[in-house]
């Protein structure tokens, strides 16, 4: 669980920093915390719900991830990969060629619906005295995400 905090923490810094200093390097690093990020999710996702984790899950994931990775890596050298753009009002910003969105889609909707299964199965199996708790936990993550799915929208 640990890890997938830290790993939050260091995508945003990256990014934040990337934006700051405009410079893409920094961006493509934030991009492969990210994908770290989606592993460990499913880890801290299957702790939160059982003693043992699923080993299919992480396994069909880091395959996902190799595959982007992979794709990634050969086209570095595309000078548009990442690429700074001037806005309307003058402001300048980093994008990703959307070419490539598909791998930052598949890595951010992989393990939406097992952190949705165990929480509602938290919620089903949960003692009443613990029903309340177990339901905020639930409402916790539909917020947040769909915040992130928010954020994720803008940002791609």
């Amino acid at each position: 669980m640990a890890c997938a905090w830290s790993l939050i923490e260091a995508t945003f810094v990256f990014e934040s920093l990337s934006f700051l200093f405009l410079s893409p390097d920094l961006y493509l690093v934030s991009w492969y915390t990210f994908c770290a990020l989606g592993f460990f999710m499913l880890l801290m996702s299957d702790s939160l719900s059982r003693d043992t984790i699923d080993p299919v899950k992480p396994l069909l994931f880091l395959a996902m991830i190799s595959v982007g990775l992979v794709v990634t890596a050969l086209t570095i050298d595309i000078p548009d990969l990442v690429f700074t753009y001037t806005l309307k009002d003058g402001s300048r910003t980093i994008f990703w060629n959307e070419n490539y969105n598909v791998f930052n889609y598949l890595i951010y909707f992989t393990p939406r619906p097992v952190f949705y299964y165990n929480s509602a199965r938290i919620v089903r199996d949960a003692p009443k005295t613990l029903k309340k708790q177990a339901i905020l936990m639930l409402v916790g993550v539909i917020v947040t995400d769909s915040s992130f799915v928010a954020y994720m929208q803008l940002k791609l």
